[in-house]
């Protein structure tokens, strides 16, 4: 039996928020067949705007490779001598990624396109299959401050991935539908990453797309774009235009809609 890895930082007194926005290639599509192969990851200042604080990017070897689909691995770009020479087993992989999510910040959020459909699921698996927690110092509502700087009995631990306790989750995906429903699906498009970001001002480069660091960078400007023109009302002065483009040509918006 395996001794838990457990990686902890207190909360208790947070001053270093981040998100850490990160993204994982896969060998396949399916949860249960299919392998994480690669994780990349951004760690910001959680009101974004400024510059990355750290990077990191790893990529893991497969346990069976014969279950991997061959057109997951040609858009992943993954290459044999490549993956021999540099990938690290998934129980390697989960601590190491633990430990960097966890080095110099006090709270974390965590952000990605289709985050909570695809990405989130299959870290949280990867980490309890090698036996890695990240813990959280946290105050009960109820109980009172603690005496002093080293009085922990007022504290409780609790796991933060995996687990259903604390987790914030900030995913582009969600965020994608709404801004079609605002703009109109015409002008938008797919809600896949490549052309939210186009329409986000970000040139994508389509020889790196399906990098996982290159993609944690897409997702990082499609944020900070979605946060600026929310703050600016950006969003909804072109979501009145597009309703008057539609009124002068006869249509009811609202039984559009419908």
């Amino acid at each position: 039996m395996s001794i838990p890895q457990i990686i902890e930082f207190d909360t208790r007194k947070p001053k270093r928020s981040h998100i850490v926005c990160f993204d994982l290639e896969t060998s396949g599509l399916d949860l249960d067949d299919h392998e994480v192969i690669q994780i990349g990851a951004l760690k910001v200042n959680e009101s974004l705007d400024r510059h990355v604080v750290k990077s990191f990017e790893m990529k893991v070897r497969m346990e069976n490779p014969e279950r991997a689909t061959p057109e997951a691995l040609k858009v992943n770009r993954y290459d044999p001598e490549v993956w021999a020479k540099e990938a690290i087993s998934k129980q390697e992989a989960a601590i190491a990624f633990a430990e960097w999510i966890v080095d110099g910040s006090d709270h974390v959020k965590f952000a990605g396109h289709n985050l909570a459909g695809f990405d989130w699921p299959r870290i949280c698996r990867m980490f309890e299959r090698a036996d890695t927690k990240i813990m959280q110092v946290r105050r009960p509502r109820k109980n009172q401050e603690p005496e002093g700087e080293d009085d922990k009995g007022e504290f409780i631990k609790q796991a933060m991935i995996p687990g259903s306790g604390y987790h914030s989750l900030l995913d582009t995906g969600p965020m994608a539908a709404m801004l079609q429903l605002a703009v109109g699906q015409q002008e938008l498009g797919s809600l896949s990453l490549r052309p939210l970001a186009r329409y986000c001002g970000f040139i994508h480069d389509d020889d790196r797309a399906h990098e996982a660091l290159y993609d944690c960078m897409t997702t990082l400007h499609v944020l900070r774009w979605m946060k600026a023109a929310l703050l600016t009302g950006a969003i909804e002065a072109k979501q009145l235009r597009v309703q008057q483009a539609w009124r002068m040509l006869g249509v009811d918006v609202l039984c559009e809609r419908r």
